[in-house]
């Protein structure tokens, strides 16, 4: 976007979108889609002094690598948590106590 509106970028600027990035990853919504990309761009933007109106444009192209992020981040979600049961020791699960229940209740 900054290429686009012939923004310079100097190192002040990355240096604000940086601390803006990282201020912003904290307090952002963990929700895939577009619900929260113009919401954790945007301060990014300001930051560093590049337009924000073309941000609604990028939305119909971010859909795609959305797709990606929230695979991966899937993914290894399940990994770790796999990962982290077969360290604790539970090889077999089986049912848990809410699997009973439910099964009773049937």
């Amino acid at each position: 976007v900054a290429h686009w509106f012939g923004v310079p970028l100097g190192p002040g600027a990355l240096a604000a979108g940086f601390a803006a990035a990282a201020i912003t990853t904290m307090g952002a919504v963990g929700l895939p889609g577009t619900v929260s990309f113009v919401s954790s761009i945007a301060p990014i933007a300001i930051a560093m002094g590049v337009p924000v109106v073309p941000l609604g444009l990028l939305v119909a192209v971010e859909t795609i690598p959305d797709i990606f992020r929230t695979l991966g981040n899937v993914a290894m979600n399940i990994a770790a948590t796999r990962a982290i049961s077969l360290r604790a020791g539970d090889q077999d699960p089986g049912l848990s106590e809410t699997d009973e229940l439910l099964r009773g209740s049937a």
